[in-house]
C-alpha cells in the first residue's frame, strides 16, 4: 500500500471513530499513533506522542487558554451582558426590528468582552426572547436572530477557538484578534440590517416600539458601558499597539474582570471555584484535542496526503474562487455533524497549503474558516447554540432551525465578501 493510500485509509478511520461517538481526542491520537507506528515503527512512534504531549502542554502560546476562558467566566457572571442588551436598546430607538437589532448589537458587546457563543446565548435569550414575544416576532425569526447573534462570539476577540486555529497554523494568535474585529463588525451590521428589512415588510404584524429616547438619554445609557470598553481597549489596545503580549493582554483582563466581578458583588466561595474548575476543564480539553490533532497531522505529513489533496484541488478548472466556494461548501456539510474545532483539526492540513498556494495569508483563511466552521453551532442536527436557546424557552427545535436559514444565507454572503475585499481582514493586522 502506498504512503497516500494509508493516508487516505487513516483519514476513513478518523472519522468512523468519529460518528461512532469516540471522543475527537482519542480518535485523531489513537489513528495517528497507528499510522505512524505503521510507518516508522512503534517506540518512534511512543517516542513522537510524548514529545507531542509534552510540547504542547508548555507552549507558551496555549498559555492564553485558560486566562481568556476564565476572563470569560468572570465577565459572564458581571451582568455585563444586561448592560450591553440595554445601551444597544436604547440606541436602536424606533428602527424596524429595534428589539431584533439591539440583540445582534448586544451580543457583539458581550462577545467582546466573553468570546464565548454559547455563554452569550445563554446570557440573552432569557432578556430577549420575551420582549420580542412581546412585540410579535415569528417564534423562528426571535430565535433565530438570538442564534445568529450569539455566533459573533465565536470571531470577535478574545476567542479561544482563533488562538486553537493559530496554535495549529502556527500563526500569530495576536494578528488573528485583530483580524477579528472588522469582520465581527460587518457581520453585526449585516445581521442587523436583514433584521431591519424582515421587521419592515413584516410591520403589518411585528410592533414598533414607539416611545422616543431622548438623546441625552442614549448618550447617559453609555455609563453602563464603561467596563465592557475599558476591559475591550486595554486587552485590544495593548495587542494593537505592542504594549502587551496576547498572553499578558489575557491575564491583565482577567485580573480586570475578577475586579469588576468583585466590586459588584458578584464573586463568592461557589462562583469563583465554578469559573476555576470550568478553565481548567476546558483548558485540559483543548490541550488532549491539539496532543491528539498534532500526533495525526504527523501521520498526514508522512504520507504526504495533504500534499496531494491541496495540489487535486488546485489542479481543479474553476478558478480561485470556484477553490473557495468549493471549500465553503465542504464546511458548510461537515458543520452537520462536526464541532468547530474538529472541523479545523481535520481539515486544515488540506486546505491551508491550497489557500496559501493560491496567494491567501494564512490570518486571512483564519477568520474564514472560523466564520464557516460557526455555522456548525447553528445547523441541525449539532446546532449547539440552537440548544441552549431552546433549553430556556417553549420552542420547538424545528421551528428555531427553519429561523436560522436566512441568516445562515447571511453568512455565506458575508463570506464571499471577505473572499473578494480580504482587506476586510488585513487591515488591522498589517498595522502591527
Amino acid at each position: 500500500m502506498s504512503y497516500t493510500a494509508m493516508g487516505l485509509l487513516g483519514l476513513i478511520c478518523l472519522l468512523v471513530l468519529i460518528f461512532v461517538k469516540m471522543p475527537i481526542a482519542y480518535a485523531l491520537g489513537i489513528t495517528g499513533f497507528v499510522g505512524c507506528a505503521t510507518i516508522l515503527g512503534s517506540a518512534t512512534a511512543s517516542s513522537i506522542i510524548a514529545k507531542e504531549a509534552f510540547y504542547t502542554a508548555a507552549s507558551y502560546s496555549m498559555t492564553v487558554v485558560p486566562l481568556f476562558i476564565l476572563m470569560g467566566n468572570f465577565v459572564a457572571i458581571t451582568g455585563m451582558g444586561d448592560d450591553a442588551y440595554e445601551i444597544a436598546d436604547k440606541w436602536a430607538g424606533r428602527v424596524y426590528g429595534n428589539t431584533a437589532i439591539s440583540t445582534m448589537l448586544g451580543c457583539a458587546m458581550f462577545a467582546a468582552v466573553s468570546g464565548s457563543s454559547l455563554a452569550t446565548a445563554a446570557t440573552f435569550a432569557p432578556v430577549t426572547l420575551p420582549k420580542m414575544k412581546e412585540q410579535r416576532y415569528p417564534d423562528g425569526f426571535a430565535t433565530g436572530a438570538l442564534a445568529a447573534g450569539s455566533t459573533i462570539g465565536i470571531m470577535i476577540p478574545p476567542s479561544v477557538i482563533l488562538v486553537y486555529y493559530g496554535v495549529m497554523a502556527e500563526v500569530s494568535v495576536g494578528k488573528l484578534f485583530l483580524a477579528g474585529i472588522l469582520p465581527g463588525i460587518l457581520l453585526t451590521a449585516m445581521f442587523s440590517v436583514y433584521c431591519y428589512l424582515y421587521s419592515r415588510k413584516r410591520r403589518d404584524l411585528i410592533l414598533r416600539t414607539e416611545e422616543k429616547v431622548p438623546l441625552l438619554e442614549k448618550i447617559l445609557s453609555l455609563r453602563k458601558a464603561w467596563a465592557i470598553i475599558v476591559l475591550f481597549t486595554i486587552v485590544m489596545g495593548g495587542i494593537l499597539t505592542g504594549i502587551f503580549t496576547p498572553n499578558e493582554a489575557a491575564g491583565i483582563g482577567c485580573g480586570i474582570s475578577l475586579f469588576y466581578a468583585a466590586i459588584k458583588g458578584k464573586i463568592s466561595k461557589k462562583t469563583l471555584l465554578t469559573a476555576l474548575v470550568e478553565a481548567v476543564k476546558t483548558t485540559t480539553m483543548l490541550i488532549i484535542i491539539m496532543v491528539g490533532a498534532k500526533m495525526f497531522n504527523y501521520f498526514l505529513v508522512l504520507t504526504g496526503l495533504p500534499n496531494a489533496v491541496a495540489g487535486f484541488i488546485l489542479s481543479l478548472p474553476i478558478g480561485k474562487y470556484g477553490v473557495l466556494s468549493l471549500i465553503l461548501l465542504i464546511y458548510l456539510i461537515l458543520g452537520c455533524f462536526l464541532d468547530s474545532y474538529t472541523m479545523i483539526t481535520i481539515t486544515l492540513p488540506f486546505f491551508l497549503p491550497a489557500t496559501i498556494a493560491m496567494g491567501y495569508d494564512p490570518i486571512w483563511f483564519g477568520i474564514l474558516m472560523v466564520i464557516i466552521s460557526a455555522m456548525g453551532l447553528i445547523t441541525p442536527p449539532l446546532g449547539l447554540n440552537v440548544y441552549v436557546i431552546a433549553g430556556l424557552c417553549d420552542i420547538d427545535i424545528y421551528t428555531i432551525f427553519k429561523g436560522m436559514v436566512p441568516f445562515l444565507l447571511v453568512i455565506i454572503l458575508f463570506a464571499f465578501i471577505l473572499a473578494i475585499f480580504p482587506q476586510i481582514v488585513m487591515v488591522l493586522p498589517n498595522m502591527m
